[in-house]
């Protein structure tokens, strides 16, 4: 299902413990009187947001409202991609894992391919139509019939990947990431830091809901016709959640998306993710 969701009078249940508010206000059709943390939306009078039945269930986690509709629904059947697609994302998966740390040029153009099966999904089909006024120098968008567009696009040769699979598989990597950090003890004093596109940084793990969403990954891989990749006494699977020795942090501070900096307990040196500045050199201009 994918839709458009109206809510009123929308906030978060539990502000403190929600590290990642999933409705963004970059992605709203309109809101009224939103309160904004790093983007996301906190609380709001008025939202209008379009969506799927995956991203709800995280929805109906995360917030509450006084009322809420769904308008503008529209379905299709739900099933797996196509073997020959899986089996090639597979293959890239298996090359990938057992050229790490063999032959660096092959094993990034294994990891580029593999990467590169999702990014065909996700080109967006239907851009928007700049038009310039020469006089004031101002650009406009050229009103156009958006489905008229998309049919045509669709059509075209040079698009390879429906849009629709990266959508659907955009949706289940989001709401794998909060089933993982729901792995996080909170219970018992641990704290879910930040997230990235495919990680929790957290301070304390329930194990035994680890193993269960490890677990969950690996039966779900297995019930479509794969496994688990052996290589050199260790076993790699897709989905699941690991953490190295390198991964352990002695110090980590965020100021939001893409903007943290941190110590690694193997080396203790700084180390620095901000979007738009080089990693090495930006972390030398903090002098330690």
């Amino acid at each position: 299902l994918i839709f458009k969701l109206v809510m009123v009078n929308v906030e978060l249940r539990n502000y403190k413990a929600t590290v990642m508010p999933y409705l963004q206000l970059s992605k709203c059709v309109q809101v009224v009187n939103p309160i904004i943390d790093n983007g996301r939306i906190i609380s709001a009078s008025y939202v209008e947001i379009y969506l799927n039945s995956i991203d709800l269930d995280v929805i109906n986690m995360q917030y509450k409202s006084e009322r809420h509709i769904c308008t503008d629904v529209e379905f299709a059947l739900k099933g797996y991609l196509p073997r020959w697609f899986t089996d090639l994302a597979y293959k890239y998966f298996y090359d990938k894992t057992t050229l790490k740390g063999k032959d660096k040029v092959k094993y990034a153009l294994a990891k580029a391919k593999l990467n590169s099966l999702y990014g065909m999904c996700v080109q967006k089909p239907v851009r928007d139509l700049l038009e310039e006024d020469f006089t004031t120098g101002e650009y406009v968008i050229k009103e156009r019939d958006e489905r008229d567009e998309y049919n045509k696009a669709v059509k075209r040769k040079g698009s390879i990947l429906p849009y629709a699979w990266g959508v659907i598989c955009t949706s289940i990597s989001a709401r794998n990431l909060f089933l993982l950090g729901s792995c996080v003890d909170t219970q018992n004093g641990g704290i879910w830091a930040y997230s990235d596109t495919d990680s929790v940084f957290a301070t304390k793990w329930n194990k035994t809901k680890l193993e269960y969403y490890n677990q969950r990954c690996l039966d779900l891989l297995r019930a479509n016709g794969y496994d688990s990749v052996g290589y050199e006494g260790s076993t790699y699977c897709l989905g699941t959640a690991v953490s190295e020795v390198e991964d352990i942090f002695t110090e980590f501070r965020t100021l939001g998306a893409k903007r943290y900096s941190c110590r690694k307990e193997c080396d203790g040196e700084l180390k620095i993710t901000v979007a738009g500045v080089p990693k090495k050199t930006g972390a030398l201009c903090l002098e330690n």
